[in-house]
C-alpha cells in the first residue's frame, strides 16, 4: 500500500501496490494522477502539477526479488533483457541495480520545483541518455512535466526520435515531452530541418515535419526539404510533408504556386490515403489562382489512374468562375467517369453559365449513357427560363427521353407548346433542329407530336423540308385529337410548303354539307392556306362560313375560341367568294328564333364588316336590306350589326 498527496486538493490518499506509469485516483476530489515508481528514493508523482508526494505506507507483505523473476523469466526462454522489462511490469519499478546504472553518475533523484534547477536538468538529460529504457521514459515524462521549461532538452528528446532501435515507449514519452514545451524557437528551425532529412527514422521525420507545419512563416527555409519529404517511402512522413506545406502555404504567399505544384500530383497516387492528404493540402492553400489553369488543365487530360485528380480539378475549377467554364465543358463533354461529369455539371449551375457553348455541351450531356449525368443535366438546364438556347436541347431530351425521372424534370420545366393556350412559348427554333423535330412527329407519346407540330407551326414556312414531309406522312395517321388539331394548325402555318397535305386535308372537308367540327374547320383552313383550287375554295370558305355556328355555343371546348378567330381571319380575307357563302349560310344555317342563331348572325355581320368593301356584292347588299327592313322580326344585337356592316361595306 502506498500514500500520496494529491496536488489538486492537496489531502493524502493511498494506493495499492502500482507498476510504474499506471494512474491513481484521488479518493477525495478524484483526480487521476501518474505514479513514477523509483527504487532507493523517495517515490515520486508526475501530474498536471508538480510536488505531489508518494512514500510507502507499509511494506508489501511478501516483498519480491526482481533478480528471481528476471532468472524464471531467462529459463522459460526469455533474453535478460526480456527479464528485465517482465521485472518492471510486474513489480512497477526496475531492479535496483538499473535503476542506479551510471554513466553519467546521475541518481533517481530530481528536485520537484517548477523551476527546475542546473543540476536538476542535467541529470535529468543525462538520463535521457541511459541504457535504461525506463529511466529514459522517467525522464521523457519529468520533462513534459516541466513543458516550456524543458526546452534545452529538445535536441536530446529529437535523437531519441532519430534512433531506429528506440523502443515505442520511449519514442512516446520523448514525444509527449516535446510536444508538451510547444512550439520551438525559430533558433531550432535548423535542426527540425535537419531531422526531417534524415533518411534513417521516419519518427523524427513525421515530428519535424509537423512541427514546422505549426511554425508557420518562420519555417520558410523548410519548404524545400517539405517537397522533397513528399517523394518518402514512408506514407506518414508523406501525410505530414502535405499537411505542413498547405499550412506554410497559406502563410507564405511567395511560395504558394511552388507549393501548390508539387501537392497537385498527389492527388492521383496510388495509395487511398496519399490522395485524400494531397486533396485536403490543396484545398487549405486556399481559392484556386489563375495561373493553376494549366496544370489542372493537364490534370483533367489524365485519364490513367484513380479519378479523384480530376474530381479535384473540376472543384477547383469551379472556384475560378467564367475563368474555368471552358476547361469545366471539356470536362463534362470528354470525361469517360460519370462522377466527373456529373461534378462539372453542378459546378456549372453553381456559376448559373447559361451561354452557348456550355448549353450545347449540356445537351451532349443529356445523351449521355448513365441516367444520373441525364438527370442532372436536365436539372441544370431546367434551372434558367427556357429561351431559343435552351429549348432545342431540351427538345431532344423531352421527344427520346426513356428515363421518367429525367422525362419528369424536362416536362415540369417546359411552357406550354401548343396553339390553344395563351401562355405557350413564342420561340421560333433554328433549322438546325429539324432532325429531332422529325424525330418527335413519330413519337409514341401524344404530348410530344403536339408540341412538336405546334413547333413546326412557329416555324412557319422557314420550317425543315424533312420535318414538313415527316408532319404530312403521320397526319393521316393521327388518332389523337390533340395532336391531330395541331398538325392541321401547322399545316397551315406552313402553308403552300405542305402541299403534300392537301389530301388529307380534302378527305376531311370532302363532304361539303358536313357538320362543321372543329378538326374540320382547321382542315379547312390548312388547304386554303396550302393553295386549293377555286372550286376546293368554295367548299373550305362555306364550311368555315357554316362554322360561325359553333362560336355561338354555349358549351365551347378548350379549343373553339382560337378556331374561331382564325376563322373570322380566313374568312375576312376570302374576298367575294366568301362573302356570298357568308350570305347564304346567314339565309340557311343561321336561321331561328334561338339565342345561338341570333349570335350566329351578329358574327356573320361581323365578318361581312372586317371585310369592308371586298363584300360589295350584290346578294350581300339583299341581305343587309332585307334584315334592316324588317327590324323588328329580329332582335336588336342582329339590327346594330347589320347597320355597322352597311355602312362599312357600302359607306351609306
Amino acid at each position: 500500500m502506498y500514500e500520496f498527496t494529491c496536488p489538486k486538493c492537496r489531502t493524502s490518499s493511498t494506493a495499492p501496490s502500482l507498476k510504474n506509469g499506471c494512474f491513481a485516483s484521488c479518493l477525495h476530489c478524484g483526480q487521476r494522477v501518474q505514479i513514477l515508481l523509483m527504487d532507493g528514493a523517495d517515490f515520486s508523482m508526475v501530474s498536471s502539477e508538480l510536488g505531489p508526494s508518494l512514500k510507502r505506507a507499509a511494506p508489501p507483505a511478501e516483498p519480491r526479488s526482481p533478480w528471481l523473476l528476471i532468472a524464471g523469466a531467462s529459463f522459460a526462454g526469455l533474453t535478460m533483457a526480456g527479464g528485465i522489462v517482465l521485472a518492471w511490469l510486474l513489480l512497477g519499478r526496475p531492479p535496483r541495480a538499473m535503476s542506479q546504472e551510471a554513466g553519467t553518475g546521475a541518481t533517481a533523484t530530481e528536485p520537484t520545483s517548477r523551476t527546475p534547477t542546473a543540476t536538476g536538468m542535467s541529470a535529468l538529460r543525462a538520463q535521457l541518455n541511459s541504457k535504461d529504457s525506463g529511466l529514459r521514459v522517467w525522464a521523457c515524462l519529468r520533462l513534459a512535466a516541466l513543458g516550456t521549461k524543458a526546452t534545452p532538452a529538445s535536441a536530446d528528446l529529437m535523437k531519441i526520435l532519430r534512433k531506429q532501435d528506440e523502443p515505442a515507449e520511449v519514442v512516446e514519452a520523448a514525444t509527449t515531452a516535446l510536444a508538451a514545451m510547444g512550439d520551438p524557437p525559430a533558433e531550432e528551425i535548423p535542426m527540425l530541418i535537419e531531422a526531417l532529412q534524415d533518411p534513417g527514422s521516419s519518427r523524427a521525420r513525421s515530428y519535424a515535419a509537423g512541427v514546422l507545419g505549426r511554425v508557420g512563416a518562420p519555417a520558410a527555409p523548410a519548404i524545400p526539404a517539405l517537397i522533397k519529404a513528399l517523394q518518402a517511402n514512408d506514407p506518414e512522413v508523406r501525410i505530414a510533408a502535405v499537411s505542413a506545406l498547405s499550412k506554410l502555404g497559406a502563410v507564405v504567399r511567395e511560395r504558394r504556386n511552388d507549393i501548390f505544384k508539387a501537392l497537385l500530383p498527389l492527388v492521383k497516387d496510388e495509395s487511398s490515403g496519399i490522395r485524400e492528404a494531397g486533396r485536403k493540402g490543396l484545398e487549405n492553400l486556399g481559392p484556386t489562382m489563375p495561373t493553376d489553369l494549366p496544370a489542372l488543365k493537364a490534370l483533367l487530360a489524365e485519364r490513367t489512374g484513380p479519378k479523384d485528380g480530376r474530381v479535384y480539378a473540376v472543384r477547383a475549377l469551379g472556384q475560378l468562375g467564367m475563368d474555368g467554364v471552358p476547361l469545366l465543358v471539356e470536362a463534362m463533354t470528354s470525361d469517360p467517369d460519370a462522377e466527373v461529369v456529373s461534378l462539372a455539371l453542378r459546378e456549372l449551375a453553381d456559376m448559373k453559365a447559361g451561354s452557348p457553348p456550355v448549353v450545347k455541351a449540356l445537351g451532349q450531356a443529356m445523351q449521355h449513357p448513365e441516367r444520373t449525368v441525364r438527370l442532372e443535366a436536365a436539372t441544370v438546364l431546367t434551372s434558367k427560363p427556357v429561351d431559343e438556347d435552351t429549348l432545342p436541347t431540351l427538345l431532344v431530351g423531352f421527344c427520346n427521353e426513356e428515363d421518367r425521372q429525367v422525362r419528369a424534370v424536362i416536362e415540369k420545366a417546359l411552357p406550354p407548346m401548343t396553339t390553344f393556350d395563351k401562355k405557350s412559348i413564342k420561340v421560333k427554333l433554328p433549322a438546325s433542329s429539324g432532325a429531332e423535330l422529325k424525330v418527335g412527329l413519330s413519337n409514341a407519346r401524344a404530348p410530344v407530336r403536339r408540341a412538336v407540330a405546334y413547333l413546326l407551326g412557329q416555324m412557319g414556312k422557314d420550317a425543315p423540308e424533312a420535318a414538313i414531309a415527316e408532319l404530312c406522312a403521320v397526319l393521316p395517321k393521327e388518332t389523337n385529337a390533340d395532336a391531330q388539331l395541331e398538325m392541321l394548325v401547322a399545316v397551315g402555318e406552313i402553308g403552300p410548303p405542305a402541299k403534300q397535305a392537301m389530301p388529307t386535308l380534302l378527305e376531311l372537308i370532302k363532304d361539303k354539307d358536313k357538320k362543321p367540327k372543329p378538326e374540320y374547320l382547321c382542315a379547312a383552313m390548312a388547304l386554303l392556306a396550302t393553295g386549293a383550287s377555286e372550286a376546293d375554295q368554295k367548299v373550305a370558305y362555306g364550311l368555315l362560313a357554316r362554322g360561325l355556328v359553333l362560336e355561338a355555343r354555349f358549351n365551347r371546348g378548350i379549343y373553339d375560341e382560337e378556331i374561331f378567330e382564325r376563322n373570322k381571319k380566313v374568312l375576312a380575307m376570302g374576298g367575294k367568294v366568301s362573302a356570298g357563302l357568308l350570305a347564304s349560310a346567314y339565309r340557311t344555317t343561321f336561321v331561328g328564333p334561338d339565342l345561338e342563331k341570333r349570335n350566329s348572325r351578329v358574327a356573320c355581320m361581323n365578318v361581312l364588316r372586317a371585310m369592308g368593301k371586298e363584300a360589295a356584292t350584290l346578294e350581300v347588299k339583299r341581305l343587309m336590306t332585307e334584315v334592316l327592313r324588317f327590324a323588328n322580326n329580329d332582335s336588336a344585337e342582329v339590327i346594330q350589326a347589320t347597320r355597322e356592316a352597311y355602312v362599312a361595306v357600302f359607306g351609306k
